[in-house]
């Protein structure tokens, strides 16, 4: 049960990087190599 929930926190951890990340990308693709 307890290491479910560290997998799912983890996983929604990954979700907000890989958002922020695109965002990032999106807004900035001067900056983009």
């Amino acid at each position: 049960m307890l290491g479910h929930q560290l997998e799912q926190r983890e996983r929604s951890k990954v979700t907000v990087c890989l958002i922020s990340i695109e965002c990032a990308t999106h807004f900035h693709p001067v900056r983009r190599k």
